[in-house]
């Protein structure tokens, strides 16, 4: 997750998630990725930033 601390990029699936990937494992990464955002935006908030990179 260093990118999307250092500019922004957010991982997301591109189009639709692969068939072959469960519910559960889906809800997994989602559970994870919620987690990185929450502490972004604390990074970006504590650093005087808004998630839109205004001051």
């Amino acid at each position: 997750m260093p990118a999307m601390l250092a500019n922004g990029y957010i991982p997301h699936v591109d189009h639709a998630t692969p068939p072959d990937v469960s519910f559960e494992n889906f809800c997994y990464y989602r559970r994870k990725l919620d987690a990185r955002l929450d502490e972004y935006d604390v990074r970006r908030w504590a650093a005087g930033h808004s998630l839109r990179g205004d001051p």
